[in-house]
């Protein structure tokens, strides 16, 4: 199986191989044939997870990466993208690029490389295309860029993210007859609706979560223990733990509390006070806002605007202890891992 867990560049990969034939297969069984020229093999590596099957091979090796690209598609915008190529064929070719109406041709020698920055076509669905030509085999390569949601200026009707299905809880005592009263029961046991908008220079998360019964004994380094949400924010291609990190809660006392356990580097303590944080609740419901600004993200502002990596987790704590959380992705609650965020 093969699958990308990088949030940043998407690999196409080049592969040498002796096999007849080669297709992948999907999750579903779904198998797609793919073009084999020459013993070379193409491979956009996707988050996906695939199953390359060759038939009569007696050898794979991976000759190295052909394509890879950094950045997000913004469905119906304008978007600055990255692209670096490398020419890992025996002879020097002609590669054409073209990304709706812009186009690149660039020549490369054996084993050289080039990046080009290209601006996204404003349209749905939007991919580059990679052609070329070497003695007369013709070769074609259209990947599909990760596409990033669009942040609203300001307050929009409808959540941006919804936190309220199996596939999205993590349990921590699945298979513990003991303990089998902590097991998730549905949305109306915890699930949580949130919006994301900018505003002076402020990324605000606005979260609302449903849950049963509320308990946060925790405070500090500890406030993940209780019921309460951590976010992470990062900078696309990022490394693991070079991310903001932040969590709010409400303490059973009624005091709002806070708590940053990794910054992006270069973000010194004191900047923990600029992130605002007012957290209600009212029945079933808590209310969470939070103001986070870019200064804190460890990204400029236009940098920033042109696409970033969020998560958000909320942890389960009915009195008995952590149970479990809702996420909108892995990265947060079993260690820090940026490059998940999506």
């Amino acid at each position: 199986p093969l699958w990308r867990e990088s949030g940043g560049s998407s690999p196409v990969i080049l592969l040498s191989t002796d096999a007849r034939s080669a297709e992948v297969i999907d999750l579903m069984d779904n198998a797609e044939p793919l073009e084999l020229r020459e013993g070379l093999l193409i491979l956009p590596v996707g988050t996906e997870p695939l199953t390359l099957r060759l038939a009569g091979a007696t050898r794979v090796e991976l000759a190295g990466t052909l394509l890879t690209y950094s950045g997000f598609v913004l469905p119906g915008r304008h978007a600055e993208l990255s692209l670096k190529l490398r020419n890992l064929f025996e002879e020097s070719g002609e590669f054409k690029l073209n990304f709706g109406e812009a186009g690149r041709t660039l020549r490369l020698e054996p084993g050289e490389s080039a990046e080009v920055k290209m601006r996204s076509p404003a349209t749905e669905n939007a991919a580059p295309e990679l052609t070329w030509n070497f003695a007369g085999t013709p070769g074609r390569l259209s990947p599909v860029l990760p596409a990033a949601v669009p942040v609203p200026a300001g307050a929009e009707s409808g959540p941006d993210i919804r936190l309220n299905h199996s596939r999205q809880r993590v349990e921590l005592y699945p298979n513990d007859p003991n303990r089998l009263f902590m097991t998730w029961r549905g949305p109306e046991d915890l699930s949580a609706a949130a919006s994301l908008s900018f505003s002076a220079g402020t990324l605000t998360v606005e979260v609302e979560v449903t849950d049963d019964i509320h308990s946060q004994p925790c405070m500090g380094t500890d406030l993940y223990n209780g019921d309460g949400i951590q976010l992470g924010v990062a900078a696309p291609g990022s490394e693991n733990g070079n991310a903001l990190l932040f969590g709010a809660a409400l303490g059973d006392s009624g005091k709002v509390m806070t708590h940053i356990w990794k910054r992006p580097a270069g973000i010194v303590a004191a900047g923990s006070e600029t992130i605002r944080a007012e957290v209600t609740r009212s029945g079933r419901t808590t209310r969470y806002r939070i103001g986070i600004p870019f200064s804190m993200t460890g990204m400029e502002e236009a940098a920033f605007r042109c696409g970033f990596l969020f998560n958000l987790l909320v942890n389960d704590n009915d009195g008995h202890g952590r149970k479990g959380w809702l996420e909108l992705a892995p990265g947060i609650g079993m260690g820090l891992e940026a490059r998940k965020f999506p």
